[in-house]
């Protein structure tokens, strides 16, 4: 969608009350956010409010599975235990909460409710009661585009007035300097002290062997990426974090940066990785969105979807960089006879070369 993403649309209308329109915005995306917490936190949330429980309860799990840490998380999973009548399973999810958060009204509230309506076999009756919504978290802020309009009208006010000014006394005023709006999100995966100072653990097996200053470096590096914009550079730095020596800590931290990470669109790839570069280490750019030029072969259609053999880099017809499987979760006309471009997903996989694309989208020409 053009200026704003899926994900933000359906968090600002769900958060105008809309849950049922953000939940059919959310619903075909699963895919293109499957790394996201955020997304799987909105749609639960935004299920739970259409009265959809079951749906709800299993969205919430894969945004636990994402971040298990995050307070609005652990606060739905309270909600939908109490809302069950597990009050003991609640009350251990409210207390995970005020550890992580530990003024957390909405935390205290539960466990009062879970105490006074608990013990009683009230609680039920206070569920039926419509009193659930209490103890329901709050949808995400996501980006306030009415905050930029604002930034921008300020700005545009201050220049004005600037000019006015120096039209008016013949001086140019002294301008006052305008500090970089950082991304949502990167303040908050910033390294604590006790983070730094215990980078490296050498428990598990890994796959990149990383100093303490070379993990430090790269996960600074992943949160300056992800505050550019540079998404799928960022999850590179992310996944060298994820399969080495780092600390569990960092790497927690890592994987919750990474559940903020979004796929990019058509022609909107700021990182291009190449097929030898995605061929040589699979692992690396697992998740990373590419781009790539060929020719299709082998085409598979059933119910579900279309598969096919790319042949990256053979759309001039005079190079093959290497072949690797696309599929898609949806009906596509693909044809042999004409080149195409096809924006996928990484996945690593066992067989040669190593991995498969999923497929987002993909661009041909017609046959004349």
């Amino acid at each position: 969608m053009e200026g704003v993403s899926v994900l933000y649309k359906s968090i600002g209308l769900a958060r105008r009350g809309k849950h049922s329109k953000a939940v059919s915005l959310l619903l075909p995306q699963v895919f293109n956010y499957r790394d996201n917490w955020t997304f799987y936190y909105t749609l639960a949330l935004a299920c739970l409010h259409t009265g959809d429980a079951g749906e709800a309860r299993e969205y919430i799990k894969s945004a636990h599975r994402l971040n298990s840490e995050e307070p609005l998380i652990t606060l739905l999973l309270a909600a939908l235990n109490v809302r069950r009548g597990d009050t003991r399973r609640a009350a251990q999810y409210y207390l995970q909460t005020l550890k992580t958060d530990p003024k957390n009204k909405l935390a205290e509230r539960g466990l009062d409710v879970i105490k006074k309506y608990g013990a009683s076999g009230r609680l039920s009756e206070w569920v039926e009661a419509g009193n659930l919504k209490k103890l329901y978290p709050p949808f995400p802020k996501g980006h306030s585009h009415a905050g930029r309009f604002a930034a921008a009208a300020l700005i545009f006010l201050a220049v004005s007035g600037g000019i006015f000014f120096a039209y008016k006394t013949g001086r140019l005023p002294r301008l006052f300097p305008i500090s970089r709006i950082d991304r949502p999100g990167y303040a908050e995966s910033a390294l604590s002290k006790d983070d730094k100072e215990k980078a490296v653990a050498l428990e598990g097996a890994w796959q990149w062997t990383l100093t303490e200053s070379e993990v430090l470096a790269a996960y600074e590096k992943a949160r300056s990426l992800f505050n550019e914009g540079r998404d799928d550079a960022a999850r590179v730095e992310i996944n060298r974090i994820l399969g080495s020596t780092a600390s569990e800590k960092i790497k927690n931290k890592a994987r919750r940066l990474s559940g903020q990470l979004e796929p990019s669109a058509f022609d909107a790839v700021k990182d291009r990785f190449s097929y030898s570069q995605v061929a040589r280490e699979p692992a690396l750019y697992s998740g990373c969105t590419v781009q790539w030029k060929g020719m299709a072969a082998d085409i598979v259609y059933d119910g579900r979807g279309v598969s096919f053999n790319l042949l990256a880099g053979y759309d001039t017809r005079r190079t093959l960089e290497g072949t690797v499987r696309v599929k898609f979760d949806k009906a596509l006309e693909i044809n042999t006879e004409t080149p195409l471009e096809v924006l996928g997903a990484v996945l690593p996989a066992g067989a040669p070369p190593g991995f498969v694309l999923n497929g987002i989208a993909v661009q041909q020409k017609a046959l004349p």
